[in-house]
């Protein structure tokens, strides 16, 4: 059922307009701009195309590869694709396994620590043994951890 108002309709306060979109005249309040609910979904679509057009650009560096993207200044993006926002994890995950976080995470709950040398320094695989040694996937780890980081944050 459309919402608007037949166009010879007249009730207190209304005032004789013209559609902005096909230029009809109609009854309607003295701020409506459109006389019936086509012509009000076409200049909505108009408004949300100026709006995207009109919104402002800003231009960043992947800190991956250095290639230059565009986005909104409001938004959080901070990679220009998928691929280098997988690497950049892939790398913070090792950084983090580097600081020791993880075997502290480990010794933390009273297991013993995969020894790196036995994986030839890569900590993946270490995680990856002590995931099957819990009888967890590497996803399962890397989620607890993310959840005890969590809470420990939420508790300070």
């Amino acid at each position: 059922m459309d919402s608007m108002r037949d166009a010879t309709e007249r009730k207190p306060g209304d005032a004789w307009r013209v559609c902005v979109i096909c230029g009809k005249g109609f009854w309607g309040n003295p701020a409506g701009k459109y006389c019936c609910a086509e012509c009000r979904e076409i200049g909505n679509k108009e408004h949300a195309k100026e709006q995207r057009a009109r919104a402002s650009k800003e231009e960043r560096v992947c800190p991956i590869c250095g290639k230059k993207f565009k986005c909104s200044e409001y938004s959080v993006r901070m990679f220009c694709s998928r691929l280098c926002k997988d690497k950049a994890h892939r790398k913070k995950t090792l950084d983090e396994l580097a600081e020791g976080t993880f075997n502290d995470w480990i010794k933390g709950k009273g297991e013993s620590v995969p020894k790196i040398e036995e994986f030839k320094g890569d900590r993946i695989a270490a995680i990856n043994e002590y995931a099957r040694s819990q009888h967890k996937t590497y996803g399962e780890i890397q989620a607890e951890r993310m959840l005890e980081k969590m809470k420990r944050e939420k508790e300070q």
